[in-house]
């Protein structure tokens, strides 16, 4: 034999990393964002377009609701009583007013706000969407039933 090149055996590979740290970073970050995204969600909570508060848009309301046709009050008395909702607790900002009226049969509220806001809400959308007319003594019910809702409440 005149071959003196020295033959190894295979040599060991270094262990594959583990993923879990990876996973649990990955974890760490969804949890922090839906912290995040949660906090923002409460924060906004309350506000109608522009910044304003359910209770700051209720009183603005109130000054301009003479001189609003009656589409624009339905939808800006609708906006402020889904923000009042919000605040209180109840999901509103996404949902139809009949998904709406179908929860305050069941919340907490008492039962003569709660027929106040549903009888409110249906108004609204008939005027809002189908054409619908408001008087002036349906106006002022809407308007009363809103500052019951929001009451003081930011």
């Amino acid at each position: 034999m005149t071959d003196i090149r020295d033959i190894k055996g295979p040599l060991p590979l270094p262990a594959a990393p583990s993923p879990l740290p990876w996973l649990a970073g990955g974890a760490l970050l969804v949890v922090c964002g839906l912290a995040l995204w949660r906090r923002g969600r409460l924060r906004q909570a309350g506000q109608i377009s522009g910044g304003l508060t359910a209770q700051a848009a209720l009183q603005v309301l109130e000054d301009e609701a003479t001189r609003l046709g009656d589409r624009e009050f339905a939808f800006r008395v609708a906006a402020v009583v889904r923000a009042g909702l919000e605040v209180r607790g109840v999901a509103a900002t996404a949902r139809t007013a009949d998904e709406i009226t179908a929860g305050l049969a069941t919340s907490t509220f008492e039962p003569e706000l709660g027929r106040g806001l549903a009888t409110l809400l249906a108004r609204a959308e008939a005027a809002g969407y189908a054409g619908g007319a408001y008087g002036p003594g349906e106006r002022a019910a809407d308007l009363a039933a809103a500052r019951a809702l929001v009451g003081g409440r930011p």
